[in-house]
C-alpha cells in the first residue's frame, strides 16, 4: 500500500507539473482585446485607448530609471517615425513628471507617439499587470492583445512590421 501511495503522488505530481506548463491561459487572453482606459498625454491631450481601432498599437510600459528602457526608447522613437501608421502610448511609471520632461527633452518625438505619466500606476498596474520594465503590449488592428514583449526587444522595426503585416493580410518571408 505504502509503494502504491509512493507512486501515485509521483504521477499526480508529474500530471500537476504538465498542467501548468501546458496552461493555456496566456495564449486565451492574447486574442482578448485589451481593457480601454482614458489617459492625458503630457501635452494634456484626452484620450482614449479605443480611439486607436483599426491601427496597430504598441502600448510600452517604461520608466526614466530603468536603464534597459532608457536604451531601447530610441529605437522605438525611429520604429515610430518610421511607421507613421503605428501607435506608441508610451506609458511612463515615473514619479517625478519633471524626469520624463528632462529624458524627452533632446528627443524628437513624432505625432504618433504618446508620452503617458502613469504616476500611481491605474493604467500599467491595475490594469495590465505590469511590472517588470521595459514592457510592451502588442495590439492589432482588430484590437486585440497579439501578444507581450518583457524586455528590451530585439528588433522593434520586425515587430512593427509584423504588426503592420497583420492589418493588410500580408505576411512576412
Amino acid at each position: 500500500m505504502r509503494k502504491f501511495l509512493i507512486i501515485f503522488s509521483y504521477a499526480l505530481s508529474a500530471l500537476l507539473i504538465a498542467y501548468v506548463m501546458l496552461d493555456k491561459t496566456p495564449e486565451r487572453k492574447r486574442l482578448q482585446a485589451p481593457p480601454d482606459f482614458s489617459f492625458l498625454t503630457m501635452q494634456g491631450e484626452a484620450h482614449r485607448l479605443s480611439e486607436y481601432k483599426g491601427k496597430p498599437v504598441l502600448l510600452h510600459f517604461w520608466a526614466t530609471w530603468c536603464q534597459p528602457c532608457v536604451f531601447e526608447f530610441p529605437q522605438l522613437i525611429k520604429t515610430a517615425k518610421d511607421n507613421p501608421e503605428l501607435v506608441v502610448l508610451a506609458v511612463s511609471v515615473d514619479n517625478k513628471k519633471s524626469a520624463i520632461e528632462k529624458f524627452l527633452k533632446p528627443l524628437e518625438v513624432p505625432a504618433n507617439f504618446y508620452i503617458i505619466h502613469d504616476r500611481e500606476r491605474k493604467i500599467s498596474y491595475d490594469l495590465f499587470r505590469s511590472m517588470n520594465y521595459p514592457e510592451t503590449i502588442l495590439i492589432g488592428c482588430d484590437f486585440k492583445m497579439q501578444g507581450k514583449v518583457i524586455g528590451v526587444a530585439e528588433d522593434w522595426p520586425g515587430t512593427a512590421k509584423d504588426l503592420l503585416n497583420d492589418c493588410t493580410g500580408q505576411t512576412t518571408d
